[in-house]
């Protein structure tokens, strides 16, 4: 990859309105991708997907 080029993997979020920050993005020992983001400066989303 180039790093000029991107294809979308999965799309968190969709909203129009919404404020997301903060975003951290590790990979476990299992190989699991964790996700937690601020949603609106009100709440944290948290998720967690496996690879393949």
């Amino acid at each position: 990859m180039d790093g000029r080029k991107w294809k979308d993997l999965v799309i968190l979020e969709d909203g129009t309105k919404e404020e997301y920050s903060y975003p951290a993005i590790i990979r476990s020992a299992d190989g699991k991708i964790h996700i937690s983001y601020t949603f609106d400066r009100k709440n944290i989303k948290y998720l967690v997907f496996e690879t393949k």
